[in-house]
C-alpha cells in the first residue's frame, strides 16, 4: 500500500510540473492535434520518468543519518530508528477514502450515461449511433460511438451539431477522457490531475470546432448555435458536450492561426527541464526520506527488520580500527560467492523450491522485543575467538527465517577467517524464533536476510578493554558531559529531550561523554 501511495505522490509532482509548463507555453496556441499529443506525452512522462521499482529502492535505502549510534564499551552498533517514525497509517486511510469517493462519483456518472443511451431512441448510421431523448435541458454530447441529442434538435435538422459530435467520435476523444478520469482518481488530491482532464475536454472542443469550420460551415451561424446551446446543462466528466468550455475562448481560437513547426518544437523542448527539475526535488534528502517513510506504510501490524551491523571487539597488542556498517537485504549482491557453513541442526532445514525465501514481504519477520532487543542479543551473545592471532573484519552472514519463524539455511556470503566466520554463524543460529513474515494475503512466507557482524581489535588507541567496559556497564557517570548538536548542555536538559526529536546518540564511556544529534 505504501509503495502505491508514494508512487502516486511522485507522479503527481511530475504531472503538476509538466502541466504548468503546458499551460504556459501551449494552451493558447491553435495546434489542436499537436497539443493533444503533448498532453498524452505529459501523462506518459509523469508515470514512466521515474520507474516505481528504482524509486522505491532509492527512497527507502537506509541512511546512517536516520539511525541511532550507540557505543557500549567495545561494542559498536548502528540501529535503524524505526520507532522514531510517526504512525503514517492515516495517510493510507485518507488516500483510499479519497480514491474510493472519486471512483464512486465516476461510477454514478457512468451509470447516468449508460441509462441515457439505453433509454433513448437510437438511429444507427455508418460508424455511429444517434440517441434521441425527450430531455431538452441537456446540451448535445457524445461518448464512444453514441451521439446524444434531444428529439427537438434532431427534428430541426441541425447538421452543425451532427458534424461537431461526429468529430468527437472520429477522433476517439472518449479515450482521452477515460484516461484523464483514471489519473484523477489515482491522484484525487492533485489539482493538476483534474485540470489536465478539463484541458483535454477544452482541446476536444477546439478540435471539433475546427472540423466543423473545415467542412464548409458558416462561422457566424455556427457561433450563434454555440451561443444558443450554451444555456443547456452539459454532461459531466466522461462525455464531450457541445457547450463545454467558455464560448469566448472557443470563438477566439477559431480565428487564431497555427504556430510554425519550429516554434512548436522549441516549446516542446521546455518540457525536458521541467521534468528534470521535478525529478530533482526527490533527490533532496528530506524529501526522499519523507516519501520513503510513506512507501513503508502498511495497514498490517508493524514489525522490525534487520538493518544493523554490530561490531565485536577484543583487546590486542596493537591498535585497530572500529568499523560500523549498515546492512540491508540486498547487501550480498556484491559480496563473494556464498560459502555455506556446515551445521547439523539449523542449516539442514534449508527451504525447498516450494518454500523459496523472498527478499521483501508485506509484513517482515519480527525479532522478539523488536530491533533493540535483537541488537542487545547479538552484542551479549557474540564472543571474540580465544585465538588472539585470528583474522578480524566484517563477516557477512545470510540466513532465512522460514514460515514458522525459525532461522534456517545459515551461511557465510563474505568470509573473513574460519574462527570469526564460525562465531558469526553460531550467534545467528542461536537466535530465538521470530514472528514469521507474511505476504499481502496474510499467509506466512520465508524471508531471506543478510547481516554483517564486525570483529575489530582495540588496544593502544585509547579505547577501553572488556574489563573496563564491565566496570562501566551500568548507567553513564553522574559527571558525564552532554552535547546537543555540538553545543554543551546540562544533564537535565539532555535527559528532557523528546525521543522522537533525536536522530543519533553516541555514548563514549571512556571519556564519560554523550553526544546527541537532533533531527
Amino acid at each position: 500500500m505504501g509503495a502505491i501511495i508514494s508512487y502516486s505522490l511522485v507522479t503527481s509532482v511530475l504531472l503538476a510540473a509538466l502541466y504548468m509548463t503546458y499551460k504556459w507555453l501551449f494552451a493558447g496556441e491553435q495546434q489542436t492535434r499537436y497539443n493533444r499529443a503533448v498532453l498524452w506525452s505529459i501523462y506518459l512522462l509523469a508515470f514512466t520518468a521515474v520507474p516505481i521499482t528504482n524509486f522505491i529502492a532509492e527512497a527507502v535505502a537506509p541512511s546512517p543519518a536516520t539511525g541511532q549510534h550507540l557505543e557500549v564499551g567495545q561494542l559498536t552498533a548502528v540501529i535503524a530508528d524505526d520507532t522514531a517514525l510517526p504512525d503514517l497509517k492515516w495517510i493510507a486511510v485518507v488516500w483510499m477514502a479519497g480514491a474510493a469517493l472519486a471512483t464512486f462519483l465516476t461510477l454514478i456518472t457512468a451509470l447516468r450515461l449508460i441509462r441515457i443511451i439505453h433509454s433513448g431512441r437510437r438511429i444507427r448510421h455508418d460508424g455511429y449511433t444517434v440517441v434521441l431523448t425527450d430531455d431538452t435541458s441537456t446540451a448535445p454530447f457524445s461518448w464512444y460511438r453514441y451521439m446524444v441529442m434531444s428529439a427537438n434538435d434532431y427534428a430541426e435538422g441541425t447538421s452543425l451539431i451532427v458534424r461537431h459530435e461526429l468529430a468527437h467520435i472520429r477522433h476517439r476523444h472518449w479515450c482521452d477522457l477515460l484516461a484523464g478520469q483514471l489519473v484523477a482518481i489515482f491522484q484525487w488530491y492533485n489539482p493538476a490531475a483534474w485540470l489536465m482532464r478539463e484541458e483535454m475536454k477544452a482541446l476536444h472542443e477546439y478540435q471539433a470546432d475546427a472540423a466543423v469550420l473545415r467542412s464548409g460551415a458558416d462561422a457566424r451561424a455556427y457561433q450563434l448555435l454555440l451561443i444558443k446551446k450554451a444555456v443547456g446543462a452539459r454532461f459531466p466528466s466522461l462525455a464531450n458536450s457541445l457547450n463545454h468550455s467558455k464560448l469566448k475562448k472557443r470563438i477566439t481560437m477559431m480565428y487564431k492561426t497555427k504556430s510554425s513547426s519550429r516554434r512548436r518544437l522549441l516549446r516542446s523542448a521546455a518540457l525536458a527541464p521541467a521534468l528534470i527539475a521535478a525529478v530533482a526535488i526527490f533527490q533532496v534528502p528530506a524529501v526522499s526520506h519523507a516519501v520513503g517513510a510513506v512507501s513503508e506504510i502498511s495497514l498490517s501490524a508493524p514489525t522490525s527488520t534487520v538493518t544493523a551491523a554490530p561490531a565485536v571487539s577484543r583487546p590486542a597488542a596493537t591498535s585497530g580500527p572500529k568499523v560500523t556498517i549498515i546492512s540491508s537485504n540486498n547487501e550480498a549482491a556484491g559480496a563473494e560467492s556464498a560459502t555455506p557453513v556446515k551445521n547439523e541442526s539449523k542449516t539442514s532445514e534449508s527451504p525447498t523450491n516450494d518454500d523459496a525465501p523472498v527478499q521483501m514481504a508485506a509484513v517482515m519477520p519480527a525479532f522478539p522485543g523488536g530491533m533493540q532487543a535483537l541488537m542487545n542479543y547479538i552484542m551479549t551473545h557474540t564472543h571474540f575467538p580465544e585465538n588472539k592471532d585470528c583474522v578480524t573484519g566484517r563477516v557477512v552472514v545470510n540466513f532465512t527465517i522460514n514460515k514458522e519463524g525459525k532461522v534456517t539455511d545459515v551461511k557465510v556470503v563474505k568470509p573473513v577467517g574460519p574462527e570469526v566466520d564460525a562465531e558469526a554463524v553460531r550467534v545467528v543460529e542461536s537466535f530465538p524464533d521470530f514472528t514469521p513474515g507474511r505476504d499481502e494475503n496474510g499467509n506466512p512466507v520465508s524471508v531471506s536476510f543478510t547481516l554483517p557482524i564486525n570483529f575489530t581489535t582495540t588496544g593502544d588507541d585509547g579505547q577501553t578493554t572488556p574489563a573496563d567496559a564491565g566496570k562501566h556497564s551500568g548507567d553513564i557517570s553522574e559527571n558525564a558531559t552532554f552535547t546537543v548538536n555540538g553545543k554543551p548542555v546540562s544533564r537535565e536538559e539532555a535527559l528532557s529531550i523528546q525521543p522522537e526529536t533525536i536522530a543519533a546518540v553516541q555514548i563514549d564511556k571512556t571519556n564519560s561523554s554523550v553526544q546527541i544529534t537532533l533531527r
